[in-house]
């Protein structure tokens, strides 16, 4: 099972973003949960911008709480590793506009490594 809490961080206020799903209702605020048998379990999730000017994003991960012996990432338009807690790169998202391609989380029951 993967548990997946996204904390995105703006230059401005957080309320001006919001988290949609693949159907492209809001999530934002709440746990999600993916079941997937074996392998890598992926959650895509779109960033929509709320407001009228264009917002400079960047995503952290914080761990709620991980099984043991288990492995995660996530992509920012690049897969930075295990290892990356914070993106350094910014993704500019426009007035009004949501981006469904750049982040997906990762999660691996089993150590890859």
């Amino acid at each position: 099972m993967l548990i997946l809490v996204l904390l995105i961080r703006t230059f401005t206020q957080a309320q001006s973003l919001d988290l949609l799903d693949h159907t492209g209702v809001s999530v934002a605020g709440q746990t999600l949960r993916f079941f997937e048998p074996g392998g890598v379990i992926t959650a895509h999730i779109s960033l929509g911008n709320l407001t009228p000017e264009s917002k400079n994003v960047q995503v952290r991960k914080v761990y709620v709480d991980i099984a043991e012996n288990t492995q995660n990432y996530f992509c920012w338009g690049s897969v930075p590793g295990f290892e990356v807690f914070e993106t350094t790169n910014t993704l500019a998202i426009g007035a009004g506009e949501v981006d469904e391609d750049t982040f997906s989380g990762h999660y691996l029951p089993e150590p890859m490594f």
